[in-house]
This record gives C-alpha cells, structure tokens and sequence, in this order.
C-alpha cells in the first residue's frame, strides 16, 4: 500500500494511522511480529528514516514493543468492559479476568468546593466541601483511562486516599464504607478529541479519540456515593452495555 503523497498530511502520520488502523482492526494480531523496516518501507513507499521514526513513536505509546533480536512485536492489549444496567464491572477485576494486570497510580488529590453540577446528586449544598482525586489507570502497563473521582468530603472524611494506589475503588468502598454490595452506577458517554494534559497523561496523539464516561454511584438504598469521570482511550478499550 502506497501512501498518498499529495495529502496535505505528512507521510509520518499518515503511516501511523494506516499502522494503528491495522493493529486496532486486527490485522496486525496482539503478540505478533510486524514486517521488519525493510519490509515496511516497500510496503508503504517512504523512507526508513520514516519508518523507523513511526515505530518507535509506536512503541512509546504502547501499540508496539521491540524484542532484541527478534523484532517489533504489537502490545495493543484492548479491554473489553461490560456494563449493564446500574452494574459496571470494575477496571481491576476487568483486567484480571483477561489477564492483563491492572494498575492505578494517584496523581492529585484535594479538598476542593462542590460545584453547582455535582450538587444535585451528592446531596450537598453551597458551600460544602468535596475530595477531588485523580489517577491514571494502566493495563499491562500502558495508560488507558485517566480518572477524576468526586467524593462527598463528610462521607470520606476518614478515607485513606492513599489506599487508591494499585487498588481496586470498589474493593475499598465495601471495606470502608462497609457496604453490602458493589455500588449501582448511572452512567453518561460521549466522545471527545483529547487536548494536552490527556495527550501527555494517556501518551496518545492530539485529537485522537476519547470516550469520556461519567458515571454517578449510589449504595443498594440509593443513597449517593460519589461521582467518577473516565476518560478512556478508544483504541484500547471497549465497552459492551
């Protein structure tokens, strides 16, 4: 396949998106080897400087990895996540059970006020205080959703944030909230382009595809928990509802 030299796209983006198309239709299959340089250059018609400058950007943001002395290899592991109605299976049981380990890392945490649109439904008023927290969520170490957790501060007052690290939220709600059963989630999906601070937090490309989830907790009594944002890598991720 020869690449369109007339676009008004450089022939590096062009082939990146021609290569993660392949890997994210299933051509290139996960774990397996990938044509060399020199195959790729007959292949597409560009040079090896492009070729090689396009793997290597493939391999920093984990669609592919080198194996010395054996090759480039496709490490695009995609999660397949079910939702069904009020229930959400959690990102860490969905990575063990396609084992795939799970990993989440803590990048803020703060005391912020309640905003006007998360009033509502938390059941607070102006003026009340909650406890914002942001984490990036990996699958076999490459970033797949970065989080934003909007928690009541006088219900998590003696939650240990630091527990978030490498552990799965639900889990800790049912240990520390003592409740009966996983949460009930509503939950609201659109997609949208990324900007910077995703770009740099997920290591993907300006304008590639995010699906932003928003989904508001409740306990089995319908009384609010707290309120979580995803903002999912489509390439690497799918939800079935």
């Amino acid at each position: 396949m020869q690449l369109n030299k007339d676009l008004n796209i450089s022939l590096y983006r062009q082939l990146m998106s021609e290569i993660k198309y392949q890997i994210e239709t299933g051509k290139y299959k996960n774990g397996e080897k990938i044509p060399t340089e020199a195959e790729l250059e007959k292949i597409f018609g560009v040079s090896r400087i492009t070729i090689r400058r396009t793997v290597n950007e493939l391999c920093s943001l984990g669609y592919l990895e080198k194996k010395q002395g054996k090759g480039t290899f496709v490490k695009a592991t995609k999660i397949f996540r079910k939702i069904e109605m009020r229930k959400s299976q959690s990102f860490s049981n969905t990575c063990i059970n396609a084992n795939i380990v799970p990993r989440s890392h803590v990048i803020e945490s703060k005391i912020i006020s309640v905003t006007k649109d998360k009033m509502d439904f938390l059941k607070l008023k102006e003026g009340d205080n909650i406890i914002y927290v942001k984490r990036l969520r990996s699958a076999d170490g490459i970033p797949v959703i970065l989080e934003e957790l909007f928690f009541p501060e006088k219900l998590f007052k003696n939650f240990d944030i630091s527990k978030l690290e490498d552990s799965s939220l639900f889990e800790l709600l049912l240990e520390d909230l003592k409740l009966r059963e996983y949460p009930n989630g509503i939950s609201e999906i659109e997609a949208v382009n990324a900007g910077t601070e995703l770009c740099n937090e997920l290591r993907i490309n300006t304008g590639d595809a995010v699906l932003k989830m928003t989904t508001y907790w409740s306990d089995s009594d319908d009384h609010p928990i707290y309120i979580g944002c995803e903002n999912i890598v489509g390439s690497r991720y799918r939800i079935t509802i």
